[in-house]
C-alpha cells in the first residue's frame, strides 16, 4: 500500500529545533507574584503530555485549589492567571512568537488569546506549534480536558474527544501517527453511521475502514520517531487487522449480493 504525506505542516513536518522558555513556578499569578494575585480566579491551565505543552480553558476550575480538587495535586494541570505569557524563541534567542493569556471575568468561559502583535486569535481555532498547542475557547471548541483519554490516544476507543457544549469533536489534530489514523477512522465510521465497539465488531460496513486503518497503522510502526506509538500502532495494526479480516467475507457477499440484485433490477453490471 503506498501512503502519500498529506499531513499537516505544524504537526508532522520535522522543524528545526528551537529554544524555548517558560517561567512555570508561577504561572498561576502570571509569573508575577507580588503584582498579579487574582482572588477572582479564571481558568486557562497548563499541562504538558508527551513534551507537548498545552494550554486550554477549564470552565470549571477559578484556582489552583480547583485544579488540585479536580486532576489532584500531582497531576501536573497548572493554573494561568490573566497576563501570563508564553514565548518562542530561536536558536539565536529571538522572541518569534509570544502568546498573552486573559481569562473571561463575565461567563467564566470564553478566555481570549493575544499574539505579540496585540492581535486577538480567534477563539474557535487551535494554534499548533513545534512542542505547544493553545486550544480555542468557543463553544464548539473541543474541550482539551476530554483529550488523551481513549484506550489508545484520543480517537481510538468510546471515549472520543468532546466539545464544550458536547457531542464527538474531530478538531484536534494529533501529533502521534497512530492517533492521527485513528482520527480519519471514526470520521469513516461517522459516515456510515457506525460507532463505538459494537459497530466495530458487528457492522459490516465498516470493514473498509478497518483495513483502511490496519495498513496506516502498520505504515506508523515503521515511520516513527516515538517509541511509545510505535507500540501503540502495533496493537493498533493488529486488533484492526483481526476486526477487518473476519468482516472480509461478509462483506464481500453482501456487496455481490448488491451488485446481482441492481443488475437484475437494472439490466446492467454494476460495480462497487
Amino acid at each position: 500500500m503506498r501512503l502519500r504525506n498529506t499531513y499537516p505542516d505544524t504537526v508532522f513536518r520535522r522543524r528545526k529545533t528551537v529554544r524555548q522558555k517558560q517561567a512555570l513556578q508561577y504561572a498561576y499569578c502570571g509569573n508575577n507574584p507580588v503584582n498579579n494575585m487574582d482572588p477572582t480566579g479564571l481558568d486557562w491551565v497548563h499541562r504538558t503530555v508527551d513534551g507537548n505543552e498545552e494550554y486550554y480553558y477549564d470552565r470549571d476550575i477559578q484556582s489552583q485549589e480547583d485544579i488540585d480538587n479536580k486532576y489532584g495535586k500531582k497531576s501536573g494541570v497548572s493554573y494561568v492567571a490573566t497576563g501570563t505569557s508564553y514565548s518562542v524563541y530561536d536558536k539565536d534567542g529571538n522572541v518569534t512568537a509570544k502568546y498573552t493569556f486573559t481569562n473571561d471575568t463575565k461567563e467564566n468561559k470564553y478566555g481570549t488569546v493575544t499574539d505579540m502583535n496585540g492581535n486577538v486569535m480567534d477563539n474557535s481555532q487551535i494554534i499548533y506549534g513545534s512542542n505547544y498547542t493553545i486550544f480555542g475557547t468557543s463553544d464548539n471548541s473541543v474541550n482539551a480536558e476530554t483529550l488523551h483519554k481513549n484506550l489508545m490516544g484520543s480517537y481510538i476507543g468510546p471515549n472520543n474527544p468532546q466539545k464544550y457544549i458536547g457531542g464527538d469533536s474531530y478538531q484536534y489534530i494529533p501529533r502521534d501517527l497512530s492517533d492521527y489514523f485513528a482520527r480519519q477512522h471514526d470520521m469513516n465510521y461517522d459516515a456510515v453511521k457506525a460507532k463505538g465497539p459494537t459497530d466495530a465488531f458487528t457492522n459490516i460496513a465498516t470493514q473498509p475502514a478497518d483495513a483502511k486503518l490496519a495498513a496506516e497503522s502498520l505504515y506508523a510502526v515503521f515511520h516513527n520517531n516515538s517509541l511509545k506509538d510505535r507500540v501503540r500502532a502495533v496493537a493498533i495494526s493488529a486488533l484492526f487487522n483481526a476486526i477487518s479480516g473476519y468482516k472480509y467475507p461478509l462483506y464481500k457477499a453482501r456487496q455481490s449480493a448488491l451488485q446481482e440484485a441492481l443488475q437484475n433490477a437494472y439490466g446492467s453490471q454494476i460495480n462497487f
